[in-house]
């Protein structure tokens, strides 16, 4: 099997053991090499030792030429010694005497341990003593000692090689008892480091399964002790991160379940709101042709040449009513698109609550007698005579809530309760009916764009659903409230709050004396506009006529152009003639030059002539976009005969003061 699939503890096992077995052998050679050659060295040794010893018993022998001697030398040495042979050799190298142990099991080995020694002797005449040797020449006597012979001895080997195999038996029993240790002992060891390695892999097996509740304990400081800490705080984290993932989960769960719940309940309440624009399209399309048919068939009745003066009158007054009523609708549709889009504003000036109080009595009184109802006020307090607040917007307010009040009330009372609080510095008006009343389920949905408390209601007594939405935030803008408490079958109150400002230094009144004040104040006499020049830039020929005639009526001269361009040009002939005009009446949409055009162009040459816009454009940025082009005021159309008398007074007199002081 390769090295390579078995398991760490084998691997481990047979790497070390090989990485250990060759070391070991390497020591071993080494040491059995050291040995052997000491043990050659010693056999060495005492194989010279033999050798000089045989040398110096043979130096006299060898002097005098006794082979017999030598023989007998060599024999002797050659049985005492275990010498395989012995040879003494002649000075020209030949054998003088030569003795081999031919029952040796060693004779003749090529490997034998050798040992030699020189015998010299010291001599007068060398030649003398060299009877042995067969070269002819002779030397000259000499007193040093001279070699006359070598002796060499041959050791036998058997027992260095017994000894030699004996050393390698105990190396190798070494080796492999050393060996076994060591493989025992890796074994076991790579066994701990493998059943520690087994427990990490168990537990990232168990950790795969989602088991991570099991404690890792390593104690020991080593690699796997480290890796095994480093595990335990992978455990840990994967844990808490897997606990805090639940958590999220279960968290986000119930925020999917609530969003679910208001998503639907959004849907719904689109639903409903989608539901509640639908009925009040339709009811728009009932609220704005009921008047208009109204308006064109009695148009049309006054073209009837028979009919009497009284007809004609009554005619034209459902006429003017009706026109009222759709011009109320618009105008609430208008309110509404204002305050939706946060630009609905409101002007806090002086102003006195109890004349508006009466002013909404007294033209609700008259509906109020028509249905036998009783329409009265009472003042819980002496009211002052003045306020901050916008009349306009709470007059508006009040209108709406008497007018529903006595539509819905079909017999009984309609009844104002009107008192201050100077500590809140509010001021709490109620109007309450004896009418039909308003169901529970019903009165969270009343103050909602579009939506009255029954469907049936705008077909049973009329309106737009959105009287009451438009009265709420206009009581917001007056930093107020409007509430409502009712009972089906009984009635209803609704109770408006609206900031006064400071109350401190007002005049106190009662409600008696105000009515006193205004039974006896004399009617403000009509606004005449004698002697005012006026230029009319309008393009429409009816409304050319209308405006025209209540003007003319008034006592203008009035001048009449049909778009910007002649207007500008009429305006700067009268000025270059010497008789400019009092006021500028400028229809905003024309045709070759607008009336923003034709404004800007008046006011780029330095004409100071207050102009006042007249314009069917009554949405949010309006007024804003006319005062820019260089108007001086705001009239939407269709224009009120009292408003525009009034309007044109006021500028031509003060245009007129503005001229007197330049001059």
């Amino acid at each position: 099997m390769p090295l390579t699939k078995l398991n760490l503890r084998p691997k481990v096992t047979i790497v070390v053991m090989c990485v250990v077995l060759i070391a070991m052998t390497g020591a071993v050679l080494v040491a059995y090499r050291s040995m052997r050659d000491a043990i050659i060295r010693e056999n060495q040794r005492s194989a010279d030792s033999v050798a000089g010893g045989l040398a110096a018993a043979a130096e006299v022998p060898l002097a005098v030429g006794d082979r017999e001697e030598l023989r007998r030398l060599a024999g002797f040495s050659l049985k005492a010694n275990g010498l395989t042979h012995v040879r003494f050799i002649g000075h020209g190298g030949g054998d003088i005497v030569r003795l081999d142990d031919l029952a040796s099991p060693d004779a003749g080995a090529a490997d034998q341990i050798v040992g030699s020694a020189e015998v010299r002797v010291t001599t007068h005449d060398a030649n003398d003593l060299d009877i042995f040797d067969e070269a002819p020449g002779r030397s000259q006597p000499s007193t040093e000692k001279k070699r006359i012979a070598t002796v060499e001895v041959g050791m036998q080997t058997s027992a260095v090689r017994e000894r030699l195999e004996a050393l390698q038996r105990a190396f190798a029993r070494i080796v492999a008892a050393a060996g076994l240790v060591i493989g025992t002992v890796l074994w076991l060891l790579a066994g701990a480091w493998t059943r520690r390695l087994d427990r990490l892999v168990d537990a990232s097996q168990r950790m795969a399964r989602g088991e991570l509740e099991f404690p890792l304990d390593d104690a020991r400081h080593d690699e796997i002790g480290r890796l095994t800490g480093a595990f335990e705080s992978m455990r840990v984290a994967v844990r808490d991160r897997d606990e805090a993932a639940r958590r999220f989960s279960e968290t986000l769960q119930e925020q999917v379940r609530v969003r679910t719940h208001d998503l639907e309940e959004a849907m719904l309440a689109a639903q409903a709101a989608n539901r509640a624009k639908s009925d009040f399209l339709a009811n728009m399309s009932h609220e704005i042709r009921t008047p208009m048919t109204a308006i064109l068939g009695f148009a049309e009745l006054l073209n009837d040449p028979e009919q009497p003066p009284d007809a004609r009158r009554e005619n034209v007054e459902t006429i003017n009513r009706s026109g009222q009523h759709l011009l109320s609708v618009i105008n609430d549709i208008l309110d509404l698109s204002k305050i939706e889009a946060g630009r609905m504003t409101v002007e806090p000036v002086p102003c006195s609550p109890v004349s508006i109080i009466e002013d909404v009595i007294s033209l609700m009184r008259v509906r109020a007698s028509e249905k036998g109802l009783e329409l009265d006020v009472v003042y819980g307090s002496a009211m002052p005579r003045t306020i901050r607040s916008d009349p306009g917007r709470l007059r508006q307010i009040l209108i709406n809530l008497v007018g529903n009040a006595v539509k819905f009330t079909q017999q009984g009372r309609v009844a104002i309760h009107a008192r201050v609080d100077a500590a809140s510095e509010r001021m709490i008006v109620g109007v309450e009916d004896t009418g039909i009343g308003i169901a529970p389920e019903s009165l969270g949905m009343l103050f909602r764009p579009f939506s009255q408390s029954d469907s049936s209601m705008s077909r049973r007594f009329g309106g737009t659903g959105l009287g009451l939405a438009i009265g709420k935030r206009f009581a917001e803008l007056l930093g107020g409230s409007l509430s409502v408490r009712s009972t089906p079958g009984q009635g209803s109150e609704f109770t408006l709050e609206v900031q006064t400002g400071p109350l401190g230094a007002c005049e106190l009144i009662t409600g008696q004396v105000v009515e006193q004040e205004a039974a006896c104040a004399p009617a403000a006499p009509s606004p005449t506009l004698e002697g005012v020049r006026v230029l009319l830039a309008e393009d429409g020929v009816d409304n050319q006529r209308l405006i025209a005639h209540h003007l003319r009526k008034s006592g203008a001269t009035v001048e009449i152009a049909e778009n910007g361009r002649l207007a500008c040009d009429a305006a700067a002939a009268a000025k270059a003639g010497g008789r400019p005009f009092d006021l500028i009446l400028m229809d905003m949409q024309m045709p070759e030059m607008d009336g923003y055009a034709a404004a800007t162009a008046l006011r780029t040459r330095g004409d100071r002539t207050p102009i006042v816009a007249l314009t069917a454009h009554a949405l949010v940025g309006d007024r804003d976009k006319c005062m820019a082009a260089g108007c001086t005021d705001y009239l939407t159309k269709p224009v009120n005969r009292t408003d525009l008398i009034a309007r044109c007074r006021k500028w031509a007199t003060e245009g007129n003061a503005g001229r007197r002081r330049a001059a």
